[in-house]
């Protein structure tokens, strides 16, 4: 089925039968550029595939649940939903475990911080990840899926490009216990203070860059020593129990 309906713009499956694929293996590019399709095709039966390569490569209109398909064979995802703009589903039920090529599987694509950390969270959480992948995950963004992103990159040796931890999850979410705290002076030439801080409110300080990048992690003290931070803006944040307080921070 390689290439079956490669361009095959205006293509729309209406069937609600699934057509018998189980002696097919190779479904490389076989929706490729199929830019209006976005049909339902959860119900079929790919479980004997292990190539899906470019599968839904420039579909830009495929938004179809393919969550619950077995792909426990496939072997080749690179590149299977390129460029697919519309696709957003959460794929973290997938057994990638044969997997050996992940590259570009969703360049071009942003899916939901929700989806995305499922992915990541479910990919991490299989018995035997694949190991050395290189993983394009687009630009999404992640957050509560940090640490199942770190086990796969430093445990599985996995290389991921993504769009780095979300914005949002960054921020989190203030509450008064903080709500006190402020930072002086800002911008400042490298020593912070934290006026209102007392011990025991603040667990830890971290800053971020502005792609999400941790580039400190420090115990929280009345005075903070930041000289060897580069010039430039970056998010701190007071880490409490139970709430967070953030900071746009200025490094002049």
């Amino acid at each position: 089925m390689e290439n079956a309906f490669a361009g095959c713009s205006k293509l729309q499956i209406a069937a609600v039968d699934a057509p018998n694929l189980k002696f097919v293996r190779n479904l490389r590019g076989m929706f490729k550029g199929a830019t209006s399709l976005n049909s339902g095709l959860g119900h079929w039966d790919v479980s004997s595939a292990t190539n899906m390569s470019d599968m839904f490569a420039n579909t830009a209109s495929f938004n179809g649940d393919v969550s619950e398909w077995n792909v426990g064979l496939v072997r080749d995802f690179s590149g299977m939903f390129r460029q697919a703009t519309a696709f957003d589903q959460d794929l973290g039920n997938w057994d990638i475990t044969n997997a050996t090529k992940m590259d570009d599987m969703f360049e071009g694509v942003t899916l939901s911080t929700e989806h995305y950390d499922a992915l990541l969270i479910g990919w991490a959480g299989l018995d035997a990840p694949p190991e050395g992948i290189t993983f394009h995950g687009g630009s999404s963004t992640y957050c509560a899926g940090d640490d199942a992103r770190k086990t796969l990159q430093l445990r599985h040796r996995w290389r991921i490009t993504d769009g780095n931890r979300s914005t949002a999850c960054i921020l989190g979410i203030e509450g008064s216990l903080l709500s006190q705290v402020m930072l002086y002076p800002n911008p400042t030439q490298g020593i912070v203070h934290l006026q209102g801080w007392e011990e025991g409110k603040v667990r830890t300080v971290v800053i971020f860059d502005l792609s999400g990048r941790i580039v400190i992690k420090m115990d929280p003290s009345n005075q903070l020593n930041l000289e060897h931070l580069l010039e430039g803006t970056y998010i701190l944040r007071l880490e409490g129990d139970q709430e967070l307080k953030t900071f746009k921070l200025i490094r002049n």
